[in-house]
């Protein structure tokens, strides 16, 4: 490939990226930057859980606000000088349970809690309701997946190099896979689409088995493996991330994370 050829596909890589990181961004809630992200979460009738996060970052002014490569390399230098929000309070409610939270060193927080109402058995994505109180209001909603009474098993599958090929040890090759080429063939395992569909769907094929996905990635590539997860017609599921990225000027490198 020539040089020129090369450019312009790290160009369009760059692109890519940029929109992708500079998402979250523009879902700032608060009127000083304060994001409330919770992420999908999973149980049972009887009890849920849920991650999220709270972190602080600055705004531009409504006008400049653009949707090209410039604008989105600025948000991306407002996400790297972002901060976490620690000792955060909220609140969240499900189905007549109310439950509070706080936000630890890194501005995670976790839910764990039981319904007081049976959740409706005609769905299997529910909505919960977050509010943030301190250092500001902010509303939220999350998605939480509580499977069927006819399930009958939970799948829980890695992501790095079981359903999208990464080649996490080289990690430059890895972002050329993961962004520079064609979506149909970059990443994804040869039929693990159908496999997990199958999977999802069961022996029956409407028992709706829940998905639960975890991954050595650090939690800033969400939004891209939820671009890939709706690519490839995988069933989607809540995602449990080992790491935290970490991104920060003080602070570049991902870190172990427990989820």
């Amino acid at each position: 490939m020539s040089v020129t050829g090369t450019a312009k596909l790290w160009l369009k890589a760059l692109t890519r990226i940029s929109g992708l990181i500079a998402r979250p961004v523009r879902e700032a809630q608060g009127e000083s930057g304060v994001v409330l992200q919770p992420y999908r979460g999973y149980g049972s009738p009887t009890e849920v859980f849920l991650i999220g996060r709270v972190f602080r970052q600055s705004r531009p002014p409504p006008e400049t606000r653009q949707d090209n490569l410039l604008a989105d390399l600025r948000d991306i230098g407002q996400r790297i000088a972002r901060h976490a929000v620690p000792n955060a309070d909220g609140t969240v409610w499900f189905y007549g349970a109310e439950e509070p939270f706080t936000t630890d060193q890194d501005g995670y927080f976790r839910i764990h809690l039981s319904p007081a109402l049976s959740p409706p058995e005609d769905r299997l994505w529910h909505t919960m309701d977050l509010a943030l109180e301190q250092p500001q209001a902010v509303q939220a909603q999350a998605q939480i997946f509580i499977p069927p009474a006819n399930c009958r098993y939970v799948v829980i599958s890695d992501i790095d190099d079981t359903i999208m090929y990464t080649g996490v040890a080289n990690k430059l090759r890895m972002l050329w896979r993961l962004f520079v080429e064609d979506a149909e063939s970059r990443v994804a395992f040869p039929g693990v689409g159908a496999l997990y569909r199958a999977l999802h769907a069961g022996a029956s094929g409407d028992q709706q088995n829940p998905m639960l996905y975890v991954s050595r990635a650090p939690w800033g590539i969400y939004e891209v493996l939820e671009e890939f997860f709706a690519r490839h017609g995988i069933p989607v599921g809540p995602i449990l991330f080992l790491r935290e990225w970490g991104v920060s000027w003080t602070s570049p490198l991902p870190r172990a994370r427990f989820a």
